[in-house]
């Protein structure tokens, strides 16, 4: 692993474990195994000196490491640890990203119901604390959402996360493609299907060449409720 800039025999404990915690937090999806051992380095460091904001913020971001690299059990236990030291520090941010990073979790082991809560729990959160919100938040809740059959719920989750999507300059295009498609699909679902029609002419140019599957069930399910179960069947085939 490579040394941390500045960290000597010199360096104080709590510098050295902000920059390994730092080092851990500016590197997550780039190199997670690297991220993963500053991180740990950082709470070993944190828990000498007894500092639990610190320690709370660092098992945080080991634990989100942790679930990107598939280590479910490994950040359920880290993200148990991290909850009351975060809570006695009063970290509103920090624990909007808590709950967001269980929502992750629970989502990709099968915990739909629970995803969808904790996602809302997030999403409050962030809005309380002035945050700016986190658009997959708001895709993943509407995803959840949809999941749950809650249609009406879906189509509001969609329609906001849309238009955020659309004001910032920073967001990629496919993110965008993703919403407006699922929101086809809920159009789909309702019975809506000019209007879903139109969001997913809009969105699937928009989406990555390797992700378009789902948007083409989607139309799949579109065209053959329009009356066409010909070219339904070609699109379902296509996404196969």
């Amino acid at each position: 692993m490579k040394t941390a800039p500045r960290v000597g025999d010199s360096t104080s404990p709590l510098i050295e474990a902000r920059v390994w915690s730092a080092l851990g937090s500016l590197v997550p999806t780039k190199d997670p195994p690297q991220a993963a051992a500053a991180l740990q380095r950082a709470i070993k460091l944190y828990r000498r000196l007894n500092d639990e904001p610190g320690l709370g913020k660092s098992l945080l971001a080991l634990g989100r490491i942790s679930v990107f690299m598939g280590r479910f059990e490994a950040a359920a236990s880290q993200l148990a640890e991290a909850l009351p030291l975060l809570e006695r520090a009063d970290l509103p941010k920090a624990l909007a990203r808590y709950f967001e990073t269980i929502a992750f979790l629970k989502m990709l082991t099968g915990d739909l119901v629970s995803a969808r809560a904790n996602f809302e729990k997030a999403l409050s959160l962030y809005r309380s604390a002035g945050a700016e919100l986190s658009l997959a938040i708001l895709l993943n809740l509407a995803d959840m959402t949809w999941a749950a059959g809650d249609l009406d719920g879906a189509l509001d989750r969609f329609r906001e996360a849309v238009a955020l999507i659309r004001k910032s300059s920073r967001v990629p295009k496919d993110m965008l493609g993703f919403g407006l498609t699922n929101l086809a699909g809920v159009y789909t679902e309702r019975g809506d299907l000019v209007q879903a029609l139109a969001l997913a002419r809009e969105g699937l140019p928009l989406r990555k060449v390797s992700d378009l599957q789902g948007a083409l069930d989607h139309l799949a399910l579109r065209t053959a409720l329009a009356g066409k179960p010909h070219d339904a069947a070609r699109i379902a085939g296509y996404s196969g």
